[in-house]
């Protein structure tokens, strides 16, 4: 199976969803458009499992190619990594008739993505998402960037891959908690899309989270399809695009004042219960819809030391937020599923009474 979701020239090329890895990726790199000069970039984590097979592509004597790997952690989200990856690219003799692979994470795609943008000006660039995180939300958009003084994504730049290529036989290899990460981006988009998706996902959250090897590709397809159609309304983020940081405000500040050691998913959960308590307080959404979807966001289950976090450390992280403007605080707030507000200001009083309510809550 070889699927095309969409095919942009404006912003990116093709998004494929496949069940066969190296095939699709060696019909992508025999397009005329591609230069026979590959650099790869691979999660060492996912070179465990899937290197072996992943360098039989590097059989074919047509191309040139190098495969890089690197630790793909929050703390190593940095400068120096693209430098790293800058440094070889240069000692390996490889010019802007280059184009980057790089398989992996959200981290993965960041990192190589930045690369690809700056090295020589920028070159071309396929990005293959291994995580589910990844393939539902990171590698989709054209954003990448890395962490500063401790905060995440703060250098950054645009730059839409040429392809991506998912296949979700990555999956099997997921661990749990990587794959659940992945599950609160998901209930992001539960949120974003509209009450009839809300209401499927939760349904089955219980089944859709234990069960890593269920057929998804409805589902990625689903939260790819949209992703693809906001980001194409609003490359640069100037209107339409901001609804998709729902959630993000508080959960960047909670994975900066844990020191990233919840992961991104839980973190995100965390958000939109914050979300939906400011949305019942400024009463956009009745109480009876707060339960409901409360609920949802509940049943994730998310690890008790998110509980114990510092409500004014977590605030004060917020203030570093990009998203802020005139020093205020900004959030996406919620109507109905679907039906989303942005750039709505929130005092740091009603924001403190929101974070402590949310965990609470998680703890009834």
């Amino acid at each position: 199976m070889k699927k095309k979701i969409t095919t942009s020239k404006n912003y990116f090329h093709d998004i494929i969803l496949c069940d066969d890895i190296l095939t699709a990726l060696k019909e992508e790199l025999n397009k005329s458009y591609y230069p026979k000069n590959v650099f790869y970039i691979v999660d060492s984590n996912v070179d465990k499992y899937w290197g072996f097979r992943l360098k039989s592509v590097l059989h074919d004597k047509s191309y040139r190619k190098y495969y890089f790997t690197i630790k793909a952690t929050e703390k190593n989200k940095s400068q120096k990594a693209v430098l790293d990856i800058c440094e070889k690219l240069m000692e390996t003799g490889f010019g802007r008739d280059t184009v980057i692979v790089s398989i992996g994470g959200g981290v993965t795609g960041d990192i190589a993505g930045f690369a690809a943008s700056v090295y020589m000006r920028g070159v071309k660039w396929i990005n293959i998402p291994t995580t589910l995180l990844s393939m539902v939300d990171a590698s989709l958009g054209g954003k990448t960037g890395v962490n500063f003084n401790n905060y995440k994504n703060i250098l950054g730049t645009f730059k839409q891959p040429d392809c991506i290529i998912t296949d979700q036989a990555f999956l099997s290899t997921l661990s749990m908690k990587e794959y659940r990460s992945g599950f609160g981006e998901i209930l992001k988009y539960a949120f974003l899309i509209n009450e009839e998706f809300l209401e499927v996902i939760q349904k089955n959250l219980g089944s859709l989270i234990a069960h890593r090897d269920n057929d998804i590709s409805d589902l990625l397809e689903i939260c790819i399809m949209f992703k693809a159609s906001v980001v194409y309304s609003d490359e640069k983020e100037s209107g339409i695009r901001k609804i998709l940081n729902l959630g993000h405000t508080t959960a960047h500040a909670l994975e900066n004042v844990m020191d990233f050691k919840i992961s991104h998913g839980e973190a995100v959960v965390s958000g939109l219960a914050v979300m939906l308590v400011l949305s019942l307080k400024m009463k956009f959404i009745t109480e009876s819809k707060f339960n409901s979807y409360f609920s949802l966001v509940k049943g994730y289950k998310l690890p008790a030391a998110i509980h114990k976090a510092n409500t004014k450390a977590v605030v004060d992280a917020m203030y570093k937020d990009k998203k802020n403007r005139d020093g205020k605080i900004n959030f996406v707030l919620m109507r109905s599923p679907g039906n989303l507000m942005v750039d709505v200001p929130v005092t740091e009083e009603a924001i403190k009474s929101a974070v402590s309510e949310a965990l609470k809550l998680f703890k009834l």
